[in-house]
C-alpha cells in the first residue's frame, strides 16, 4: 500500500470510528416469529412481493404476517441454503449445500426440480447464483455451472417434460470455490473466489488479488456503486476499484473501519439510489457521499454499539421495495430497520434514567432533561458523530456530585433569563449557568416537591407543589403565595399554567379548568362540556383557542364552547399526558400508547386527521411521560417516555406510496382445500367458498386494510377490513368473480384489484335443456288435451243446438212473466219510495228549523247529515221560562227503524217537560228511559220482544246566570274554553234497556258556564266514519281526532262552523258509504 493510500486510510478509519448515541428502533425475527433457522445467508423479495431467506435451516417466505417454511420437506433439496435468486419468469432458485432446487412459478400447480452432481453439477456445495441473459449461473466449491433457458416469452420451467441440462462453463475456475458472482452495467461478470481474488471476465479474464491492492483473497461480497466504480468485500477488508476509459485505473482499499473493528470483514455491500452506501463489516453502518475525500464516503451512522442489533454480526443488508432495510445476521435472524423518525437517548449513553418526565433546552443548544432518578444533561458542543463505543456516556448527569441533591425529578424548565429550574421530590433548584442554587428552603415557599414550572410575561416564575402554588419574582428576588387563603386555589396543585394574549390566567387543576381575570375566578366543569373536570394540559393554538388534555380525552375551547374528542374520534387513549404544537401546527399527544398527531383544519379548528405512531412505527418509548415534550431549536420534537428521550425528525417521516402486493392466497370449498385454477366451475352442491388473501407491505404490516366484493352477489365493496379471510355460503348457481383491494399504513390503495372468477353450475332442474324439454311435455299434454275436449265439444254441440231450440220457446213465455213480475216490483218501489219520502216531511216537521234553533241559540250551529232518507238521529231545542232546553239523541238503527225511535224520543222529551212539568236533565231522562221501555217492551209469553232504545245528550241553559245542567246516556258533554277540551262524561247505560234500581237513575252535572265557552253536543257518527287522507283509507276518524279538529276550529265562527265541519267530514269519506247517522250541535256563549 502506497503512502497516500495509508494517509487516506487513516483519514477514513478516524471518520468510520463513530458510533452515534442515538437509539434507533429495529424489528426483530427469529425462531420465535416462525423462521427455521437464525444463521442468514440471503435475503431477496420476489415479484409477489413475499420476502424470502435463506438460513442453515431451510428457507422461508414472509408475507409481513407469517414465516411459512420452504425445506425438504415441500422438496427443497438440502436445508443449508447459501443463496436465492429470482429469474425473469417469477422461478425461485436456491444454492444449497446439497445441490440447485428450483421452485416452479407454474400457474396450475407450482412443482420443483432439483439439480446435483449427477445432473452436471461441478459440485453439490452451490455457494451463489447469478441471472444472466436467459441463463442462470451457479457458483460452486468447483468452478462455475450454469442452465440455459433462453428468452422466450413461455416460462421454460412451467412443464416438468421440458428438461434443462446443466453445464460447467469457464474451465479457468475448475476446482476453485465460488463465493460470490455479480453482472456490471458494462456487460462483465465478476467471480469472488475463496483463495484466488476476484476475477472479471469481459474479452479475457483478469484476475485481482492480495498483489494488486485487494485487502484479502477471500471475496465475499461484490456491488457496483451509481458511478460505476465496483466495491469488493473481502475477509479482511474493502476495496474500490475505479474505471477510466471501461477500465480499472485503481484499487482503494480500506482495512480498518474503527476501532471496535480489528478485522473488517465485509460481508455486504448496498448502493442506494441517492448513493447512500450500506455496509456490514460485520456490523451495519451507513455511508453518505463526501466528493472530498478520495474514497467518495463519510460515515453517517454505525450501529455496532447499539443493543438492538445482534453482537454476532450483520451478514446481509438488503432494501425491499418500500425502501425498508432489512439486515440477516450470523446467529439472530432477521431484523428490519425502522428508520430515523424517532431516535431515543437512554441510560445506555449516560442518561440518569430512562423515565424521562421532563426536557428543556437553553439557549447554547444543551439538552436538559428530567428522570426518575436525577436530572440529565447532553451537551450541544460534544459532536456525536466523533463518539466512539468507548465513549457512549457522553450524557451528564447533574446529581449530589453536581450539587443538586434531589432525586426523582419531575420536572425541569428553561426561562427567557436562560436559566435552568429543576424540580425534584426534595426541593427546586436554579442553574444561572455556574451554579445550582436552592430556591425551596426560602420562607414562604410552599411544600417542597415541586411538579410543575411555569414563567409568565412579566417574568415571574409559578411553581407547583402538593402543598400549593409559589411565585418567585427575580426582580426582587422575593418568594409569595399568589393566591389569598379564600381564593378557590389556595393550597390546591396546580397541573398546569397558561397565561394568554390578554395576560389572564388559565389553570388546569383535578377540579376542572380554572380562569383568572382581575382577581375573579371562574370554574369550567364537566357540565360546561369539559369531557373529565381533571384537566392535567393547556397549550394554545395559533388561534388562542386552548387545547385542554383530561381525564377523559382532549378538549377544544375556543371561549363559548368545548368541542371533544375520544377513541370514539379515533386517539389512541383516552389518557393524554402531554401536548405540543409542531412547526405546522400539528398537535402531538402522548399518551400510554404512544403518540397521536392530529392535523386540525386551519379554518374550523376540528381535526381532520389522526396518524399513530407507536411501536410498529418505531417509536421506541412507547408510554409518554406526564408534560415531557419539547419543540427544540431546530422544530424537531422530543418526547420524555418511561423508556427514554425520544426524538422526532420530521424529514425522515415520509409517506409510504407504495400500495401493497396483494393475492388471494387459498381457497376452500365446502371446508377443503382446493387449487385455485382459473374459471374454476363448482357444481351447485359446492355453493360454500372461503378465500384466504393477504396485502404484503413491510413498513407496517398490521395497518394494511383490505376491501372486498363478489360480483354476481353484491357491486359495492366492504368497508375496510383486517381480517385475511372471507366465506360466502349458500351461493345460488351463476358467475362470480372475487375482487380484492389492499391499502397500505398511509392509506394507498391498490390501483386495480386482484381477481378470481368461477361458475357454480345451477341443478339439473334450472338448466335449459330441462326448461325445454319440460316445455315439450307440457305442449304435448295440452295439445292432446285440447284435441280430446274439442272431439267432445263438437259432440255435445249437436245435442245443444236440439236442446237450445226448445229452451229459446221455453224462454220466451218466462221473459213475458218476467216482465209483468217487474212491472209490479217497480211499482212497489214507488210506493215505499214515497212512504219514506212522506216519512222524512214529517221527521223534518218534528225537528226544529234552523231559524228556530238560532232564536232560542243565537250564536250556534247544526250540522245534520242522515246516512239514509231519514235518520235515527235528531236534534231538539225547547224553551221553558227562562231555560233552554237542547239535546242531540242517536237511536237504534238509522233510516225507518231510526226514524220511528227518533219520534218517540223526541215525543218523549216534549212530555217530559211540558206535561210532567220535569226541569232538570236527569229527570227528564228518567222519565224518557221510563217511556220507551214500557212503550216497547211488550212482553209475550215471558220474553222480551224489543231491545230498542237510543243514547243522548241533553242539556238545559238559563242565559242569563250561564248556568248549565247535564245529563248524558253514553254520550259525553265537551266544552272548549280558552283553547282547552273540557269533558264531561255522561252514565255509562242507555235510554230504554235500562231498568232504574234502588233509586239510581241519571246523573245531573251542573255546569258554569265562562263568556266564550264553546258547547258542543253530537252523536258516535262522525267519530266512526271510515276514511282517510293522503291515498291512506279505509281508518276511521276517531274522537283523538275529531276532539282535536273541534279544539281547532272552536273560535271559528259558528255560522260557519256548519261548513267546515262538513267539509272536513266529506273528505274524510270521499268515496266511502256513510256508515251511520252524523248531528253536532254547537252553542257558544
Amino acid at each position: 500500500m502506497n503512502l497516500k493510500h495509508q494517509i487516506l486510510f487513516l483519514l477514513f478509519a478516524f471518520l468510520a470510528c463513530t458510533s452515534y448515541g442515538q437509539y434507533y428502533a429495529f424489528k426483530s425475527y427469529s425462531l420465535d416469529e416462525g423462521l427455521p433457522q437464525t444463521t442468514i445467508e440471503a435475503i431477496i423479495q420476489d415479484q409477489k412481493g413475499y420476502l424470502w431467506v435463506a438460513t442453515h435451516g431451510g428457507a422461508a417466505y414472509f408475507d409481513g404476517h407469517q414465516f411459512r417454511d420452504f425445506t425438504t420437506s415441500e422438496g427443497l433439496i438440502n436445508n443449508y441454503v447459501f443463496d436465492i435468486k429470482e429469474d425473469c419468469y417469477g422461478n425461485i432458485w436456491f444454492a444449497t449445500n446439497g445441490g440447485v432446487t428450483v421452485y416452479t412459478a407454474s400457474e396450475v400447480e407450482p412443482f420443483v426440480i432439483n439439480f446435483t452432481e449427477k445432473d452436471g453439477l461441478a459440485s453439490n456445495r452451490v455457494m451463489t447464483l447469478l441471472e444472466r441473459d436467459g441463463e442462470m449461473i451457479f457458483g460452486t466449491a468447483k468452478g462455475l455451472c450454469s442452465v440455459k433457458f433462453g428468452n422466450s416469452d413461455v416460462n421454460p420451467l412451467s412443464n416438468k417434460k421440458n428438461i434443462i441440462a446443466v453445464s460447467r462453463i469457464y474451465p479457468q475456475f475448475n476446482e476453485k470455490k465460488i463465493r460470490c458472482l455479480f453482472y456490471d452495467s458494462r456487460g462483465q461478470l465478476w467471480v469472488g473466489t475463496n483463495a484466488d481474488g476476484v476475477a472479471k471476465i469481459a474479452d479475457n479474464t483478469t484476475f485481482y488479488s492480495l498483489e494488486d491492492g485487494i485487502p484479502n483473497n477471500e471475496v465475499l461480497t461484490i456491488k457496483e456503486d451509481n458511478d460505476g466504480n465496483i466495491w469488493i468485500g473481502t475477509a479482511n477488508g474493502l476495496a474500490k476499484l475505479t474505471y477510466v476509459n471501461n477500465e480499472v485505473s485503481k484499487i482503494l482499499p480500506v482495512t480498518k473501519l474503527g476501532a471496535r473493528a480489528a478485522k473488517l470483514h465485509v460481508r455486504s455491500i448496498y448502493f442506494d439510489d441517492d448513493g447512500t452506501l450500506y455496509l456490514s463489516y460485520p456490523y451495519f453502518a451507513i455511508f453518505n457521499t463526501d466528493h472530498n475525500t478520495e474514497l467518495g464516503y463519510k460515515m453517517n451512522e454505525t450501529f455496532s454499539a447499539c443493543k438492538n442489533v445482534y453482537s454476532s454480526g450483520t451478514q446481509v443488508i438488503f432494501k425491499d421495495r418500500e425502501e425498508n432495510i432489512w439486515l440477516g445476521s450470523s446467529s439472530g435472524g432477521i431484523s428490519k430497520f425502522m428508520g430515523k423518525k424517532f431516535e431515543a437517548y437512554t441510560n445506555f449513553y449516560g442518561m440518569s434514567s430512562n423515565s424521562i418526565r421532563g426536557i428543556a433546552q437553553n439557549n447554547n443548544g444543551d439538552y436538559w432533561f428530567a428522570t426518575g432518578k436525577f436530572s440529565s444533561r447532553m451537551k450541544a458542543s460534544v459532536d456525536r458523530s466523533l463518539i466512539t463505543y468507548k465513549e457512549l456516556n457522553f450524557i451528564e448527569e447533574i446529581g449530589p456530585d453536581s450539587g443538586v441533591k434531589t432525586n426523582s425529578i419531575w420536572s425541569i424548565f428553561h426561562d427567557t433569563k436562560d436559566n435552568i429550574w429543576i424540580g425534584g421530590i426534595k426541593g427546586l433548584y436554579k442553574y444561572d449557568g455556574s451554579d445550582y442554587e436552592l430556591i425551596s428552603n426560602r420562607e414562604g415557599f410552599l411544600g417542597n416537591a415541586t411538579m410543575r414550572i411555569y414563567e409568565d410575561k412579566k417574568g415571574i416564575m409559578w411553581f407547583s407543589t402538593f402543598q400549593g402554588v409559589t411565585c418567585y419574582n427575580p426582580e426582587n428576588d422575593s418568594i409569595y403565595s399568589p393566591f389569598k387563603k379564600t381564593d378557590v386555589l389556595y393550597g390546591k396543585r396546580i397541573s398546569y399554567f397558561y397565561q394568554d394574549k390578554n395576560n389572564d390566567y388559565w389553570f388546569g387543576t383535578r377540579e376542572g379548568l380554572v380562569y383568572l381575570k382581575n382577581g375573579i375566578y371562574k370554574k369550567y366543569e364537566e357540565k360546561d362540556g369539559l369531557p373529565n373536570k381533571y384537566v392535567a394540559l393547556i397549550i394554545p393554538d395559533q388561534y388562542g383557542n386552548l387545547w385542554l388534555g383530561t381525564g377523559k380525552g382532549i378538549s377544544m375551547f375556543d371561549g363559548e364552547k368545548f368541542t371533544n374528542y375520544s377513541t370514539k374520534d379515533g386517539l389512541n387513549s383516552d389518557t393524554p399526558y402531554l401536548m405540543i404544537f409542531d412547526d405546522d401546527w400539528n398537535l402531538w399527544v402522548g399518551t400510554n400508547k404512544g403518540v397521536d398527531k392530529l392535523t386540525i383544519n386551519p379554518e374550523t379548528s376540528e381535526i381532520t386527521a389522526i396518524k399513530f405512531y407507536g411501536k410498529e412505527e418505531g417509536f421506541i418509548g412507547m408510554e409518554t411521560n406526564s408534560n415531557a415534550a419539547l419543540k427544540d431549536q431546530n422544530g424537531d420534537l422530543w418526547f420524555g417516555t418511561i423508556g427514554g428521550a425520544v426524538k422526532y425528525q420530521k424529514k425522515y417521516d415520509k409517506k409510504n406510496s407504495i400500495a401493497p402486493k396483494t393475492h388471494i392466497t387459498r381457497m376452500r370449498v365446502q371446508y377443503k382445500d382446493t387449487p385455485l385454477k382459473n374459471n374454476m366451475v363448482l357444481s351447485y352442491t359446492n355453493n360454500h367458498l372461503t378465500f384466504d388473501y393477504t396485502g404484503i407491505s413491510f413498513t407496517n404490516p398490521k395497518k394494511v386494510r383490505y376491501k372486498l366484493r363478489l360480483l354476481g352477489l353484491n357491486e359495492e365493496w366492504t368497508p375496510e377490513l383486517t381480517e385475511t379471510y372471507v366465506s360466502y355460503s349458500n351461493l345460488s348457481h351463476g358467475e362470480y368473480t372475487f375482487q380484492l383491494i389492499a391499502c397500505n399504513n398511509d392509506g394507498v390503495w391498490n390501483e386495480n384489484p386482484v381477481e378470481y372468477s368461477f361458475t357454480i353450475t345451477p341443478p339439473f332442474w334450472r338448466t335449459y335443456w330441462f326448461y325445454a324439454l319440460v316445455l315439450i311435455v307440457v305442449f304435448s299434454v295440452i295439445y292432446g288435451y285440447v284435441k280430446m275436449k274439442t272431439k267432445r265439444l263438437n259432440k255435445s254441440k249437436k245435442e245443444l243446438e236440439n236442446k237450445v231450440k226448445e229452451r229459446t220457446t221455453e224462454l220466451y213465455e218466462q221473459h213475458k212473466e218476467l216482465e209483468n213480475a217487474y212491472s209490479k216490483i217497480e211499482e212497489n218501489n214507488k210506493n215505499i219510495t214515497d212512504s219514506i219520502k212522506y216519512a222524512k216531511r214529517i221527521q223534518e216537521a218534528i225537528l226544529p228549523t234552523n231559524d228556530s234553533v238560532r232564536t232560542l241559540l243565537p250564536n250556534s250551529f247544526v250540522f245534520y247529515q242522515p246516512k239514509d232518507i231519514i235518520s235515527g238521529d235528531f236534534y231538539w231545542v225547547e224553551r221553558v221560562g227562562e231555560l233552554i232546553y237542547f239535546s242531540v239523541a242517536d237511536c237504534t238503527g238509522h233510516g225507518v227503524p231510526g226514524a220511528l225511535m227518533s219520534i218517540v224520543g223526541h215525543g218523549g222529551l216534549n212530555q217530559a217537560v211540558y206535561g210532567k212539568d220535569l226541569s232538570k236533565p236527569n229527570e227528564v231522562l228518567d222519565f224518557l228511559n221510563k217511556l220507551v221501555n214500557t212503550t216497547l217492551r211488550q212482553k209475550l209469553g215471558g220474553k222480551e220482544v224489543v231491545r230498542d232504545g237510543m243514547d243522548i245528550v241533553l242539556c238545559s241553559l238559563n242565559m242569563k246566570t250561564r248556568e248549565l245542567n247535564y245529563a248524558g246516556a253514553y254520550n259525553p258533554l265537551w266544552i272548549v274554553r280558552a283553547g282547552k277540551m273540557i269533558e264531561i262524561k255522561g252514565d255509562r247505560k242507555p235510554i230504554g234497556n235500562y231498568v232504574v234500581k234502588d233509586g239510581k237513575g241519571f246523573t245531573n252535572h251542573k255546569i258554569q258556564l265562562e263568556k266564550g265557552d264553546v258547547v258542543y253536543l253530537f252523536t258516535d257518527g262522525y267519530a266512526d266514519q271510515f276514511g282517510g287522507k293522503k291515498g291512506k283509507k279505509g281508518k276511521k276518524y276517531k274522537y283523538a281526532q275529531f276532539r282535536k279538529f273541534i279544539r281547532e276550529n272552536a273560535l271559528v265562527e259558528m255560522d260557519k262552523q256548519e261548513k267546515i265541519f262538513k267539509q272536513e267530514f266529506d273528505g274524510w269519506k270521499g268515496n266511502l258509504e256513510q256508515i251511520d247517522d252524523v248531528c253536532i250541535l254547537g252553542i257558544k256563549i
